[in-house]
C-alpha cells in the first residue's frame, strides 16, 4: 500500500491567524487552533503540504494529521479540521491567511480532546477530508493540500502545536491508499501448450 508522511516546507507553509482582526503570523514558531466564546479571541491554524503519488480515483485508507502541542497549558484541542477546497492551494501570505482561506471541503472533522501532552500525537482520521480533494483531482500528484485547524466558538480552550519555523516536531501529514481504487495486485500470465 503507497504511503505518504509529508512536512510543511520551511517558509510559509503554516500559519495562524484571528477572524476578526488582521492579526496573522506565518514565520513564528507556534501554531495556534484557539477556541474561544469571544470571537475576538479565537485563532485558526494552517499547514500546506506537497503531495507526491496518488492520482485522481485512488482511494485513502488511513489519514492524519500529527502535531506536537507547545506545553502542559496548550494542549486542549477543539477545533474543527477541514482542508481548503482549491485544486493547488498557495501557501500562507498576508493575502490568503489562515482565517480567511476558503472555500472549506464539505468533509469537516471535530478535534475535541483535553491533555494531549507535549509529545507527538495524532489527530483524528482526515480520511473523509482527504478522498473528498482527490476525487475532485485537488491535492494529488504535484500539487498541494492545506489543512485548516479551526478553533471553535462553543468553549474557551487554547491549543498550540509546534511551527516548521520552531525547526523540530513541526507537523506531519500521514497518508495510506489505493492506487485505482483497488488492490492492484501482479499477475504472471503463462502460454498454454497445447
Amino acid at each position: 500500500m503507497p504511503t505518504i508522511d509529508v512536512s510543511p516546507a520551511a517558509g510559509a507553509d503554516d500559519a495562524w491567524g484571528r477572524d476578526n482582526d488582521a492579526t496573522f503570523d506565518s514565520s513564528g514558531v507556534d501554531i495556534f487552533a484557539t477556541s474561544n466564546t469571544n470571537t475576538a479571541f479565537d485563532r485558526h491554524g494552517g499547514v500546506r503540504f506537497a503531495i507526491s503519488g496518488p492520482v485522481q480515483g485512488d482511494t485513502v485508507d488511513v489519514a492524519h494529521l500529527t502535531i506536537t502541542p507547545t506545553t502542559t497549558s496548550a494542549d486542549d484541542a477543539n477545533c474543527d479540521i477541514v482542508a481548503h477546497d482549491a485544486e493547488d492551494p498557495a501557501d500562507f501570505s498576508a493575502s490568503a491567511t489562515a482565517e480567511t482561506r476558503t472555500p472549506d471541503t464539505s468533509a469537516s472533522v471535530p478535534w475535541v480532546q483535553d491533555g494531549l501532552g507535549t509529545s507527538a500525537v495524532n489527530s483524528p482520521s482526515l480520511v473523509s477530508i482527504i478522498q473528498e480533494l482527490w476525487d475532485a483531482d485537488f491535492g494529488t500528484d504535484g500539487k498541494h493540500i492545506v489543512l485548516l485547524l479551526r478553533g471553535r466558538t462553543d468553549a474557551n480552550k487554547t491549543f498550540a502545536f509546534h511551527s516548521r519555523d520552531a525547526g523540530s516536531n513541526y507537523a506531519s501529514l500521514h497518508i495510506e491508499y489505493t492506487a485505482g481504487g483497488a488492490s492492484q495486485v501482479a499477475q504472471n500470465w503463462f502460454p498454454v501448450r497445447r
